[in-house]
């Protein structure tokens, strides 16, 4: 590691120079003899714990036998127990299997009537007077959207219904609104068990891998609800402040009011999702969802009128509060005050 040099000091720098090397040299032959006998002090202390621990791998090997001499007996009878189990569940099999896709045709179908039936409500209420143009929106833009979120084509007659018949169909899903949203409610409680289930699995796996250092599953369940009130609150609080901003209003921060309505709305969504709520919360709960899901859907309908609309060059010959889409793949809603993007 030392530096060459084409020439090799003489005298009094030479002594010198050699002194100093001499010095590194035995600093690290003495440095790498202690490192040694720190390895074989390690060693001997390894072996040590081996020779101390024999009584408990002596133990551990007397368990295992008394445990296989108490088995061997009853071999015969442990496999038929675990033949039977294994016949019961291929017995069971077909029926649960057939179960689960009942159960899950049901949930599809009560999605997909919940979707229309939104769409035909939103159209009769806007041009239910103008049954021409009702029965245009819905073959051309709206029943083209329900096959982009089911994924698969509608029949001829559904895309083809008159206005009667689109009355009739909305009367018919309305009158069936309760037996579907149990379904879809039954649906949720079903997910948010087996969500549940697999948190409680989890916390007893970590508490059985490391006692007194894992949270319970109550004290894991009780820091995910915090978490999950305190995401819920930034979210609504950024997107409150986003819209003022987007209005232009003069104060743009959340007030007290808003803070605390955005708080008991976190709590109720996060009652509902982890310790099945109340009657009083679910209800409320349910009516701002429906609120808010139909107007998305008032919303979506604006922006599919909106297509191939134009936005004049004069403003006075813009509609206030009227849906125009920007040129960007966009909307702009146009207000006194100028343009307001829509997401």
């Amino acid at each position: 590691m030392a530096p060459k040099i084409g020439w090799a000091p003489q005298g009094f720098l030479a002594g010198n120079m050699y002194y100093d090397q001499e010095q590194d040299y035995r600093k690290s032959i003495g440095q790498s003899h202690q490192m040694g006998d720190m390895s074989i002090r390690q060693r001997e202390a390894e072996y040590q714990d081996y020779l101390a621990n024999a009584g408990v791998r002596s133990s551990e090997r007397g368990l295992k036998e008394a445990s296989n001499l108490a088995k061997t007996p009853i071999q015969g009878a442990l496999a038929g127990a675990d033949r039977a189990t294994a016949e019961a569940t291929s017995m069971t099999a077909p029926s649960n299997a057939k179960a689960a896709v009942f159960k899950n045709e049901q949930h599809k179908r009560a999605v997909a009537e919940d979707k229309i039936s939104s769409y035909l409500t939103a159209v009769l209420q806007q041009h239910g007077q103008n049954p021409a143009a009702a029965m245009t929106i819905w073959r051309d833009q709206i029943v083209p959207q329900l096959e982009r979120e089911f994924g698969e084509p509608l029949p001829d007659q559904f895309r083809a219904m008159n206005i009667d018949q689109m009355a009739t169909m909305n009367n018919a899903l309305t009158q069936n609104s309760e037996t579907r949203r149990a379904v879809l409610l039954q649906n949720v409680k079903d997910t948010a068990a087996g969500e549940r289930n697999d948190a409680d699995a989890r916390s007893r796996e970590a508490v059985a891998g490391i006692r007194g250092n894992t949270p319970t599953s109550a004290q894991g369940r009780a820091g995910a609800y915090q978490a999950e009130i305190a995401s819920f609150v930034d979210t609504e609080v950024k997107a409150l402040e986003d819209r003022k901003k987007q209005s232009r209003a003069k104060e743009t921060r959340v007030t007290e009011e808003e803070y605390n309505a955005i708080k008991r709305r976190a709590i109720m969504a996060a009652n509902s999702k982890f310790y099945g709520g109340n009657a009083g919360e679910r209800g409320g709960e349910t009516r701002s969802t429906e609120a808010a899901r139909g107007d998305n859907r008032l919303l979506d309908l604006e922006k599919l009128e909106a297509r191939g609309r134009t936005v004049p060059q004069d403003h006075r010959q813009r509609d206030v509060g009227k849906l125009y889409p920007n040129g960007r793949g966009g909307y702009g809603r146009w207000s006194q005050g100028g343009w307001i993007p829509v997401e």
